[in-house]
This record gives C-alpha cells, sequence and structure tokens, in this order.
C-alpha cells in the first residue's frame, strides 16, 4: 500500500564526541492553521538548518488529522533532504464506519554531513478523499541529540502477529515479539532514551495490538516504558500508528537489546483478545546515550500493568472522578538546567484515551505546561457513540530553542490530560507519561 521501498533492517551505531548534546541550530516549528492534504501530497512544514560538523540530527514530529473529504488513508512522514528519513505515521479511515480525528506521531535520526540541510513534514492522502491536518501540528529538529545515537527501521511488513492472552489480566507479564532491536552498550552506566514509531494493521482478526520497548527481551516497569494501543476494527481504524518510549537510569554491564515489541492487550470479563496484525515497513526504534541531561516522570511503579488508569472526567457524578473538562496531571516532573548549558531541550509525553461503550463520547486532549504556561502540540482523539470504548494513545512534544530556551534553574514541567463532552467516566494511563532529554 506504501508508495516507498526501504531495505532491509537498517542499523546504525555511532559515536560522537559531543561537548552539548543539542545545539543551537535546532529548530522547532508548528503548523498555524489547519490545512487540507489531498492525494498529491504537501510540505506542510519545512526548516533549514546549518551546521558545522557532520553529525547527527534526531526528527519528530506530533500533531492531529481528521477525515475532511470522504474516508482518507492518512500518511506523514519526514523528509530529510527530500529524502524519507523517519517511519510513516498511516490512519485508515476507509473501512471504518466511525471516522474521528485521532493524535500522529513520525520520528526519524540520520547523521548528515557539515553544511546546510532541509527538514520537511510531508503529508498525502493514499486514496481520494482529503484529511486535514490540524493547527499545532508540529516538526522538531534536535542537531546532535546525544554522544551515542542508535536507530533502526523494518525494512518490510513483518508476518502476522498473534498472542495468547487467555487467562492474562492487566498485571500479567505479557508475551512480547520483539520486531526491532539496537544493542546499546551500558558499560559506562549511562542512562537511555528510547523512541519507537510504528505503524500496525489488522490482517486477520480484529482486536487491541500493543507495542512497547523491552530490555533485553523482558518488558519495561511502569516508570520505565510506556504501552501504545490503538483498537483495529471496523469502528474505529484498521492501520493506525502505534508509538512508545522509554527512559531506562543507569543501564549496567556491558551490552544490552533494547527493542520495538508487539504484544495484545489482555480482556477482562473471560473475553481473550485473538487480534491479528501486522506491523508495517519504516517502524522505527532511536536509542539516545550519554546526555548532558535527561529523564522520564511517571506517578506510578507498577512491575507490570498495562491497565494503570485514572479517571480523567465525568459528566454523570462518578465518584472520584474530576468534572469533564478538568486538566488533570498525567504525569509531572522538574528539569533542572545547570550553569553552562544552553537551554535547549526536547520534552514529549504519551498515554492512552479509555472510555465505556455507554459514553455519548466528546474529545480527549493531552497537551504540556513548563513553568505553567502551554507549550508544543496537542494529542487529539475523538471518541462518539456507538464506539467510545475504544483505545487510541495520544502523544504531544516540545522543543525549548530558539528564543524559547530554558533558562539555568529549575523548570516545572506537566503533561494534562482532560476531556470534553459526555463521559461516565473516561480514563487515561500512567505509564511513563513523560521524557525528557537536551
Amino acid at each position: 500500500m506504501l508508495k516507498r521501498v526501504t531495505t532491509l533492517s537498517t542499523l546504525l551505531l555511532l559515536i560522537q564526541p559531543i561537548a552539548y548534546a543539542a545545539e543551537t541550530s535546532s529548530q522547532y516549528s508548528s503548523l498555524a492553521s489547519d490545512t487540507v492534504i489531498s492525494s498529491a501530497g504537501k510540505t506542510v512544514l519545512q526548516q533549514t538548518i546549518n551546521i558545522s560538523t557532520p553529525g547527527w540530527v534526531f526528527v519528530e514530529t506530533d500533531g492531529r488529522v481528521y477525515p475532511s473529504g470522504g474516508y482518507a488513508i492518512a500518511d506523514l512522514w519526514i523528509n530529510v533532504d527530500g529524502v524519507m528519513k523517519s517511519n510513516a505515521s498511516v490512519i485508515d479511515w476507509s473501512k471504518s464506519s466511525d471516522a474521528q480525528q485521532h493524535s500522529y506521531n513520525a520520528i526519524g535520526a540520520v547523521y548528515v554531513s557539515a553544511g546546510q540541510h532541509t527538514i520537511s513534514l510531508v503529508a498525502q492522502s493514499l486514496n481520494s478523499p482529503t484529511f486535514t491536518i490540524g493547527a499545532g501540528s508540529n516538526l522538531s529538529t534536535v542537531v546532535n541529540p546525544a554522544p551515542t545515537v542508535g536507530v533502526a527501521a523494518l525494512g518490510a511488513d513483518t508476518g502476522t502477529l498473534s498472542f495468547n492472552t487467555a487467562g492474562l489480566t492487566g498485571t500479567s507479564v505479557l508475551p512480547t515479539s520483539p520486531e526491532v532491536t539496537l544493542n546499546v552498550n551500558g558499560a559506562n552506566g549511562s542512562s537511555v532514551v528510547a523512541l519507537a514509531s510504528a505503524r500496525n494493521y489488522e490482517y486477520g482478526n480484529a482486536g487491541d495490538p500493543l507495542v512497547t520497548v523491552t530490555l533485553d527481551g523482558s518488558t519495561l516497569p511502569n516508570n520505565q516504558a510506556s504501552w501504545s494501543d490503538n483498537d483495529m476494527y471496523s469502528e474505529a481504524e484498521n492501520q493506525a500508528p502505534f508509538f512508545s518510549h522509554a527512559y531506562i537510569p543507569n543501564v549496567s554491564s556491558a551490552m544490552h537489546a533494547v527493542s520495538l515489541a508487539a504484544s495484545a492487550l489482555p480482556y477482562s470479563g473471560g473475553l481473550t483478545n485473538t487480534v491479528q496484525y501486522r506491523m508495517g515497513a519504516d517502524s522505527t526504534l532511536i536509542a539516545l546515550q550519554g546526555m548532558q541531561l535527561s529523564g522520564g516522570a511517571s506517578f506510578v511503579s507498577d512491575a507490570h500493568n498495562v491497565t494503570n488508569y485514572i479517571c480523567v472526567g465525568t459528566n454523570q457524578g462518578w465518584s472520584g472522578c474530576p468534572p469533564v473538562g478538568t486538566a488533570v496531571p498525567i504525569a509531572e516532573g522538574n528539569i533542572v538546567i545547570p550553569p553552562g548549558h544552553n537551554g535547549i531541550v526536547f520534552i514529549t509525553g504519551k498515554t492512552r484515551i479509555q472510555a465505556g461503550s455507554s459514553d455519548a463520547g466528546g474529545t480527549a486532549a493531552l497537551y504540556l505546561t513548563v513553568d505553567g504556561v502551554q507549550v508544543g502540540s496537542t494529542g487529539i482523539q475523538q471518541l462518539k457513540s456507538p464506539d467510545s470504548v475504544s483505545t487510541r494513545t495520544l502523544s504531544a512534544s516540545y522543543l525549548a530553542t530558539g528564543v524559547n530556551t530554558l533558562s539555568v534553574g529549575t523548570h516545572h514541567v506537566v503533561l494534562y490530560g482532560s476531556v470534553t463532552g459526555s463521559f461516565i467516566h473516561a480514563a487515561m494511563t500512567q505509564d511513563l507519561p513523560l521524557v525528557w532529554f537536551d
């Protein structure tokens, strides 16, 4: 279905002696207004960077898209110097009976020569109907994001993935399958930031695929990695973006395997998730090490819990749940900028939204604040009866750079979730919602 061809399983791992992990040529852009995308494709955002020495560039885009001319197949990615260097973020509404506004994410990393380079967010419809990319959708370019950068991507779609979830609960150790793997060296005890972005599509039975980041084949505790889910059936989407991240502090001993791993959500009430799906070519994993400044924040630290929900909104008086429209902290933490630091920091947040089959629906939002001021993109997922129960993943991100670099001292970052509309109890997850690095 995709129009691009990638070579089989790319793997790059280089070490660069960098004094500061991010350089002042790093750039952040956001879309000023909603923009309609057709099958002809369109450059939505574009940046030009100039770097004095060869080095790594990390790119990420987060935002929201919605069908605006029928049930489109939305495709978004990032080009570097006219060549695709990220995964494809694909949302297929063409077989959906209830197409709604959706959050998207794409990431990439590329080693470039000294000189001028063009970074572009590109979007197109893969069928005839148009779609719209929403205002506030962004493009972040981090020049020299870390002394050690690894990137790997699927060269072809996987075979059919399915997992036995019979008898498992939300706190069970789930079966996983590593689909993209990077080796990281823990000899120096440095922390690892891992970012994963994939596209999955239904290939057989409907259900709920899961994606996460694993270490040495094992799932990480809730304060070290996030899970991504997108319900796949005709009332949601049959192809969608899946995005996860991890902050693994003080990795010890020698070599470790960090993986973008596939799984499936265990169902409650005696039901079994029999989903069958495939992960698409160019699904990407990036691992960063040796940053001067990095961190993660979560309110929970369960060893295994893919259902660590908190209620974020009700208009029907559900006990212990705030009213709809309330800004609920999903995670928060302090970023401390030391003397001599240039104040360039990338911040990203993720969560899953879960409502119920009896909810009329509305809009779920995820956004960031720094020192009480809202910054960055807003992740949006709309839910509508009779399909409000369908789980999706939301993402928001921000790059403090240019005139908005962070000053020396402590800066308080909060990742907020909220819902508007009609819900008995809408909930969001708290597995490692917040990550930052310089």
